[in-house]
């Protein structure tokens, strides 16, 4: 029953995450006018399938750190903290998608990791400097650092693509094309690190960066506070639907 309630809420999670961050990945395709959001969206799904079944194989590492190894001591077991924290993170995940916020699933799952284990085991079971450093850190660094790469690299692009332009290739759509070479890499590179990095930080970040360097004017602020703010929620909303959760498996 437990182990069939396990699967559910993983095969719920997995559903909500590509609903939420399927619209990162096509953003600049549909904003720059390459593609209709249809196709879009057909063309993120397939790529989401791929790079979930590549992550069985090439992203053990991090798999292990959302196990809480090294961070938890002593290690929780059994599936009601599995249940937890995939109900924790799934509930927000799934309430930030309906209300159409851009929210982490890396974020959430963390902050459902740490609430279940405040529960399991106490605070002072929690190895807070594991947590900042395997975790925290990477998620907060990550985005401003898709935003300068983006900033730097943008000048390099619009000089290649117009050597290529004087060869007659016709290319409109270039300046949405370092997003998303900044976004893959750095994602790329922090799964190969285990660093639990999240999409949705990186490709905003790499996004915001994109409309600075062309015009701070048409970036709409407001919208960013939104989505920040949703960020900032995300981990103690997780945390506590997480931590309450597990306090009810245990009664």
């Amino acid at each position: 029953m437990t182990a069939g309630l396990l699967i559910l809420a993983v095969l719920a999670l997995a559903f909500c995450n590509g609903a939420n961050d399927v619209s990162k990945g096509i953003a600049t395709l549909v904003g720059s006018g390459v593609t209709r959001l249809k196709t879009a969206v057909i063309w993120g799904a397939v790529w989401t399938v791929a790079g979930a079944i590549t992550a069985a194989f090439a992203s053990r590492g991090l798999v292990q750190a959302f196990r809480g190894s090294g961070l938890l001591s002593p290690l929780p077991g059994g599936f009601g903290f599995l249940i937890a924290m995939g109900g924790g993170s799934l509930a927000w995940v799934w309430l930030a998608t309906r209300s159409g916020l851009p929210v982490s699933t890396t974020h959430a799952i963390t902050g459902a990791l740490v609430g279940a284990s405040a529960t399991a085991v106490g605070l002072a079971g929690i190895h807070w400097r594991v947590l900042w450093e395997k975790f925290a850190l990477p998620l907060a660094v990550s985005p401003v650092l898709s935003l300068g790469l983006v900033l730097v690299c943008l000048p390099l692009f619009r000089l290649t693509f117009g050597r290529l332009e004087s060869f007659c290739l016709c290319l409109n759509h270039q300046p949405a094309l370092p997003a998303n070479l900044v976004t893959s890499l750095l994602v790329i590179f922090a799964s190969r690190l285990a660093l639990p990095v999240s999409t949705t930080h990186v490709s905003s970040g790499a996004i915001i960066g994109l409309g600075l360097r062309r015009d701070a004017r048409n970036v709409q602020w407001r919208t960013v506070r939104d989505f920040v703010l949703a960020w900032v929620v995300t981990l103690p909303v997780a945390g506590i639907i997480a931590s309450l959760l597990y306090g009810l498996e245990r009664l």
